[in-house]
């Protein structure tokens, strides 16, 4: 487990059989690529210099940002904990003091540990958009004003079934699945939208529908996009069936999905 507590943010993460999770101050899934950057740069945590005072002249901490701390981690590990008080940035160079615990040195590392913990919340949430293998897709349905179309699986072979009936291209449905797992997150909007919301941000009527089966008993999964965002005109509103979260999605990924069904 990792408790983090920063200028931007306070945070608190643990381990599952399923990846990381935020746990605090909200449920959900941890953006994993900077759990583990984190990780990475922990082992080891190498330092550049460690300062010790002495009876006749002992550290004053408040001289090196640590009291109070600017930051602080505690890393869980076995049931044993160890916590990493972070100071004010050194005069010259890109470092950081760094205290551990109650012990009494205070050392000098890269200051690239408290630049990457310290971020807003939305940092250390998934920005993966779906948390389910879209490789394993069985049926792919997408519907919009100007595209609709239906991709099955039959038999290992993927057959393109409406609007016309005929062996789908192998790669280009491939080509398509990439695409599918390129959607991210660009931002996350809200967690418990209003039905005004709902409907002013045009979720209620979806411009594009995206619709996924996975062919055993696995619920299907439904995307719906809805208006491009009035400050970011280059993303647009869209929420999914397997939590009420809405975010923000670069529109350009979307319309790579819309094909023409004469090219798969």
């Amino acid at each position: 487990a990792l408790s983090i507590a920063f200028p931007q943010a306070t945070v608190s993460l643990e381990r599952r059989e399923e990846g990381w999770h935020l746990v605090t101050p909200l449920t959900v899934r941890a953006e994993e690529p900077l759990v583990h950057q984190v990780l990475e740069t922990l082992t080891p945590l190498q330092s550049e210099r460690a300062l010790v005072g002495s009876m006749e002249k002992p550290l004053v901490l408040a001289d090196y940002g640590l009291e109070p701390p600017r930051g602080t981690m505690t890393v869980t590990q076995d049931s044993q904990t160890r916590t990493l008080l972070f100071g004010a940035p050194t005069a010259v160079g890109h470092n950081q003091y760094l205290k551990l615990g109650d012990a009494e040195a205070v050392f000098v590392i890269s200051s690239r540990l408290f630049q990457m913990l310290d971020q807003p919340l939305e940092a250390f949430r998934s920005h993966e958009l779906f948390h389910r293998d879209v490789w394993t897709v069985t049926q792919m349905t997408v519907t919009s004003d100007t595209v609709t179309y239906t991709l099955s699986k039959e038999t290992g072979r993927w057959q393109l079934t409406a609007p016309l009936s005929d062996a789908a291209d192998g790669p280009a449905v491939s080509a398509l699945l990439s695409k599918l797992t390129a959607l991210r997150i660009e931002r996350f909007v809200t967690d418990q939208p209003t039905p005004e919301q709902v409907q002013g941000w045009g979720l209620d009527t979806p411009s594009s529908r995206i619709s996924l089966g996975f062919g055993d008993q696995t619920p299907a999964l439904e995307l719906l996009i809805g208006n491009p965002i009035p400050e970011y005109p280059q993303q647009r509103y869209a929420t999914h069936s397997d939590e009420a979260t809405v975010y923000a999605l670069a529109d350009h990924r979307i319309k790579a999905l819309l094909q023409d069904p004469q090219t798969l």
